[in-house]
């Protein structure tokens, strides 16, 4: 939607300020002077042809004549008004008031680039001059043109007030044409500043020239920087313009270089660029004129080979490919319609007078998007490739976690079934060896076996449940149940249950995964057998907590066993297991399970110190 309004905008301009003051000239014809000899005397005796509102003699030598009749008006003063203002001789003749036209004399008033800005009769941005017009019938003036520039004559004869108004409205245009450039450039400057890219500084040179080159051909320059000096105010008008095709083709080449352009293309327009000491040097050898006309003629040909270059550049995104597109061929087919009238090749209007000035601003604001898009996409793939790195980033240190927890799983398993297998080996080779007589002493062997492969089935048991945690293969199936029936139905079956004290309540309903369920109680129980002293009482409490969600609580108290507390920061963590512990068979995972089931759950698991217990809290969701 911005981009349409800023098309849109560009139109406006390109419009200029239309002229809405009544216009009292009521018959226009010309004569073509080629030798520019003839005098105001001498033409008065010629046929002229009749001449357009805005005539158009492309570029030439020959001097151009115009007369007007103007209409009879009760004004005292009316203002001719000539346009545009990069005229370099702009003459008009005109009578005096109430002089007879057959016997009186020709009064000649002489402005242009080429004459001194402070002295003409009135300092507007267009060419002015006022005269005073007959009462009671129509009155004649001439106006006679030579410019190096292309010959475009525009003339109006307005009330002063009207045409004071429009010069306001030209300079008011005028201002937000400017203000829309140093924007522009400013934040193209900007950009090149972060970016340290060239085509954003190239951007940047382009649009001041684009500025320096609209405020010239709006006579900004001649009314402002060198009102004293006419010579050195035309010729900066004609080097401001070859200076902006100069930076507008090396622009251009590397505009299709980065956006890779076809090669052969990116060749003809960088050397474009060679032909301007060329047209400096006709400028300072004051064949401006030529200059001129080879100088349009290089922008056309510009256009057309950037046109042709933006239907074959090699970029994937959609939106920068129409945008080029859109802009070239817009350029092209404006530049075509403001260029034929300019060259005198077709009729000219009053949008043609200032032909490069939307063009540009045009141009400088597709650029502005094009080259901002771009960024936009690299940013974007910076912080795509950025994720992609931390991805990969993290990923590594995943491996490296898993590699370094399958060698402490690994070392962990070789430890831990080391002791139970020796233990299993000494009591076989006792009871083989004959030695043990006594079925007391053959039954407490036999029951050293029995607790070995009891531990060792336990440590394979709770790492094949680590697994299948690991791999995601738990997905808790709740039913309902009553908790206190099956804890007291797995505190019954446990084999050291004559050391578990259980305070449980009459009844407890609620959803639960029975399996979940009795690996995190019972790690927790035998948990709390294995690290307190031998023969103490444990304790296992169950009581509901309604607020503030449903949800039970499971908590399990021992008393400090030989190992010691319990550290608070790596108790839940896989494979710990404290220094002193490790002179019983274990996996250092059953912690870890439980509470990594419990949140798998809903719930958590915690670990407190009360007074000389250590307590295990397990909370789940009744739901």
């Amino acid at each position: 939607m911005r981009h349409k309004l800023y098309i849109i905008f560009i139109f406006l301009i390109s419009l200029q300020i239309p002229v809405f003051a009544k216009d009292f000239v009521i018959e226009r014809s010309f004569l073509v002077d080629p030798t520019g000899t003839l005098t105001i005397e001498d033409v008065q005796t010629l046929e002229f042809k009749p001449a357009p509102v805005v005539l158009s003699r492309g570029y030439t030598e020959s001097v151009t004549w115009l007369r007007l009749v103007v209409d009879s008006s009760a004004l005292a003063q009316l203002l001719v008004v000539v346009r545009p203002a990069y005229l370099d001789d702009v003459r008009l003749y005109s009578r005096t008031k109430n002089t007879s036209e057959a016997s009186g004399e020709w009064l000649m008033r002489q402005q242009g680039d080429a004459f001194a800005f402070n002295q003409r009769e009135r300092h507007d941005l267009n060419f002015s001059f006022s005269i005073e017009p007959s009462a009671d019938k129509p009155t004649t003036i001439y106006v006679r043109l030579q410019t190096s520039s292309t010959t475009a004559l525009f003339v109006t004869v307005q009330p002063t007030t009207e045409a004071e108004q429009f010069d306001s409205l030209l300079m008011l245009g005028s201002g937000v044409y400017v203000g829309i450039l140093f924007v522009l450039i400013l934040l193209s400057l900007e950009r090149f500043s972060i970016t340290k890219d060239h085509l954003w500084g190239l951007n940047g040179i382009f649009q001041i020239t684009t500025l320096v080159m609209a405020a010239a051909f709006m006579g900004f320059h001649a009314k402002f920087a060198l009102p004293d000096n006419p010579s050195l105010a035309n010729k900066s008008t004609s080097i401001v313009l070859v200076s902006h095709f100069l930076i507008s083709s090396i622009y251009s080449y590397r505009f299709f270089t980065v956006f890779q352009g076809p090669r052969i293309n990116n060749i003809f327009i960088g050397c474009l660029s060679f032909i301007t000491p060329f047209l400096f040097w006709q400028i300072a050898n004051d064949s401006v004129q030529q200059a001129m006309e080879l100088n349009s003629t290089m922008v056309l040909l510009l256009i057309a080979l950037s046109f042709i270059a933006s239907y074959k550049i090699k970029v994937q995104d959609k939106i920068i490919r129409y945008l080029i597109r859109f802009n070239y061929s817009f350029l092209l087919l404006y530049l075509l319609y403001v260029m034929l009238p300019v060259m005198g090749w077709a009729p000219m209007s009053q949008l043609h007078l200032y032909p490069v000035i939307a063009l540009n601003l045009f141009a400088s604001i597709m650029q502005y998007l094009t080259l901002t898009r771009r960024d936009y996409l690299e940013l974007r793939n910076q912080i795509q490739l950025h994720e992609e790195i931390e991805q990969t980033q993290a990923q590594l240190l995943w491996e490296q976690q898993r590699r370094a927890e399958s060698a402490s799983f690994m070392s962990m398993l070789l430890h831990e079934l080391k002791n139970p297998l020796a233990s299993i080996r000494l009591a076989t080779q006792t009871l083989m060896s004959g030695r043990v007589m006594q079925p007391k002493d053959q039954l407490i062997r036999i029951n050293n076996i029995y607790e070995s492969v009891d531990g060792m089935n336990a440590v394979l048991e709770r790492c094949r449940h680590a697994d299948r945690l690991d791999q995601g293969d738990w997905l808790p199936q709740k039913t309902p149940h009553d908790v206190v029936i099956l804890l007291s139905q797995w505190v019954q079956e446990h084999r050291l249950c004559h050391r578990i004290q259980i305070e449980l309540p009459e009844n407890l309903s609620a959803q639960v995964e029975i399996d979940l369920l009795k690996i995190m109680v019972m790690n927790l129980i035998d948990n709390a057998l294995a690290y307190s002293p031998a023969d103490s009482i444990i304790q296992v409490k169950l009581r509901e907590q309604p607020h503030p969600v449903s949800q039970f609580l499971i908590a399990i108290y021992n008393s400090v066993g030989k190992v010691g507390w319990p550290d608070p920061d790596r108790v839940f963590t896989k494979y710990y297991r404290a220094q002193a512990a490790h002179q019983r068979t274990g996996s250092g995972l059953g912690l870890f399970l439980v509470k990594s089931i419990a949140r798998l759950y809903g719930g958590d698991a915690s670990y407190r110190a009360q007074e000389d217990k250590v307590v295990f809290e397990l909370r789940l969701p009744c739901q």
